[in-house]
């Protein structure tokens, strides 16, 4: 796969490397919500994003997880887990 992303049929990119591939909440609408700091696509922070391919999968897991809590209204305030 060599680093692309691809879309996955949950709507979630997949990005090779070579552990095999790592998922990724990014829909590549990139854009900071300037009141709850998360990207408005991926709703993820920046630090989330910066640090993702460097995250052990089980954080990644947590933050996919938590998704879902940040798209529910006020959702977003309590972001950093």
């Amino acid at each position: 796969m060599g680093g692309d992303a691809s879309e996955h049929s949950l709507g979630v990119a997949t990005i090779g490397s070579h552990t095999g591939p790592m998922k990724s909440p990014c829909i590549n609408v990139c854009e900071i919500d300037r009141q709850s700091g998360l990207c408005t696509g991926c709703l993820r922070t920046l630090d989330e994003i910066a640090g993702w391919s460097a995250l052990s999968d089980g954080r990644r897991a947590e933050i996919m997880r938590d998704l879902e809590r940040r798209r529910q209204p006020g959702g977003a305030p309590g972001k950093r887990l």
